[in-house]
């Protein structure tokens, strides 16, 4: 996102070495958002986290720690890489499943799956 010609979102972690010394990024997040927004709903006693890989949890598991939580993990069989629950029991309840890198959604998509 642009704003009077500066950068003020950068959403790629990978991007953020590419900056001379005279450019500041400012790294945001919704995490913050998404947990006041848990937090207000009428059942957020039965949300689950759910993290699809180690990454996503290594990131943000200490901000959602307030909730019980469902980690995934991606394994190799041959050339298929397969999502599998690591930890947690979803059973039950609402899950809401939290990613820090997207490109294809496949991963997501796979998560899913698991914890329905």
């Amino acid at each position: 996102m642009w704003d009077t010609g500066s950068l003020s979102l950068l959403n790629f972690l990978q991007e953020r070495f590419y900056f001379s010394d005279h450019v500041l990024p400012l790294f945001e997040t919704g995490i913050p958002l998404l947990k006041q927004r848990l937090h207000q709903l009428p059942d957020t006693d039965n949300v689950v986290v759910a993290f699809p890989d180690d990454g996503a949890w290594k990131r943000f598991h200490k901000q959602l720690d307030h909730f019980p939580m469902v980690v995934c993990a991606k394994v190799r069989e041959g050339d298929k890489r397969i999502v599998r629950l690591k930890e947690g029991n979803p059973a039950g309840c609402h899950v809401v499943i939290v990613d820090d890198l997207v490109q294809s959604g496949g991963t997501l998509i796979e998560c899913q799956v698991i914890v329905i």
